[in-house]
């Protein structure tokens, strides 16, 4: 007998909940098949909570679709009552789904999303990222429902749940969200439309996941579609909104319409706008990623009326050893290499 057969008929039997979760841990390791099956039935028969959670990611881990169906039927497990200790069976059923890939997930996870859970559970946004990991198109609908449903809620959060949504809609992509995500970017503008206006954090690192979700989509040239234009507008109204904060939306703005640059024509006036709004942020940028993502637009944009000011950033410091409002670590200082980037796509010789 193995290692493998002698946890599995052994330790994750035992009556001890320390001793199954060790043999838990070992076996998630060897990302043994022969361990799915029992893993499965301990989704449903053990009396701990904390090893049903763990299970249920455990199970994504392993990656065997066997375990598709019996992580289909833990999503059931999303009322209060099912959380012990903050652990939450159908939150880590729905990333586990997300992990196997397989799209027959989408259908039941915009059934929990559409049930609306409570907003302070992980289900909404662990089902937003399982669903877009899993980048089908059927999704959509219900993914534009739960950014409504959750518009206000949550912003307490480091990554607010609309984050989630916007990001799961950018990374499936489909041109349907084009305009529900230009309508949302319009709503937070709208509401700070005043002068000096004090924008909620929640919202604008919102806002900035929208204008992300916008660049990564791109153009939209599906017949009867107005086009890229009323995408880029919206991104420039955010970049020159007055707010007193709101790094976290002109970041996002900034790097979107460096994404969407390849699909604005350059002999266009809207590129010539975008470029002058990516300029005039360059003489007040209120936060290092916003000036960071404004230089790589810039080169991307390939307009040399901007390249002092990209020649410029050459000079800033050499660490940031901060972290992006999505949480994530950056040592090194962006803009100097994004500054670079930035002279190497423009078209002249002189910027060498």
């Amino acid at each position: 007998m193995d290692e493998v057969e002698s946890l599995i008929s052994g330790d994750l039997k035992s009556k001890d909940e320390f001793t199954r979760l060790e043999a838990l841990k070992v076996l998630v390791k060897t990302k043994d098949g022969r361990a799915v099956e029992p893993f499965c039935a301990m989704l449903f028969d053990d009396e701990s909570a904390r090893i049903r959670h763990n299970v249920a990611y455990v199970l994504g881990r392993i990656g065997d679709i066997a375990a598709f169906d019996a992580l289909v039927h833990a999503l059931d497990e999303k009322n209060e009552a099912d959380w012990d200790d903050g652990f939450n069976i159908a939150s880590s059923a729905c990333w586990s789904l997300g992990e196997l890939g397989n799209r027959r997930a989408v259908d039941p996870l915009c059934r929990l999303l559409d049930s609306q859970p409570d907003v302070n559970s992980l289900i909404p946004r662990s089902a937003s990222t399982a669903l877009g990991k899993l980048g089908d198109p059927r999704a959509v609908p219900c993914l534009l429902r739960t950014y409504e449903f959750y518009y206000e809620d949550a912003w307490d959060w480091q990554i607010p749940t609309g984050v989630l949504v916007a990001d799961a809609l950018g990374m499936i992509a489909d041109k349907r969200s084009t305009q529900p995500l230009i309508d949302f970017l319009d709503t937070g503008i709208q509401r700070y439309i005043a002068p000096n206006a004090d924008i909620h954090p929640g919202e604008a690192k919102m806002m900035g996941a929208v204008a992300e979700a916008l660049g990564n989509i791109g153009e939209p040239r599906d017949r009867g579609h107005p086009g890229l234009q009323p995408a880029v507008v919206r991104l420039m109204q955010v970049l020159d909104g007055g707010w007193h904060d709101g790094y976290q939306a002109r970041a996002g703005a900034a790097w979107a319409l460096g994404k969407l640059a390849p699909f604005i024509t350059r002999k266009g006036h809207i590129r010539a706008h975008a470029t002058n709004q990516l300029m005039a942020v360059l003489g007040y940028p209120d936060h290092w990623e916003v000036l960071a993502n404004t230089v790589w637009a810039l080169g991307e944009m390939g307009d040399e009326r901007a390249l002092p000011q990209i020649i410029e950033a050459l000079d800033e410091p050499v660490w940031v050893n901060e972290e992006t409002w999505r949480g994530e670590h950056v040592g090194r200082n962006p803009t100097r290499k994004n500054a670079v980037l930035a002279i190497g796509k423009m078209p002249s010789k002189d910027a060498v």
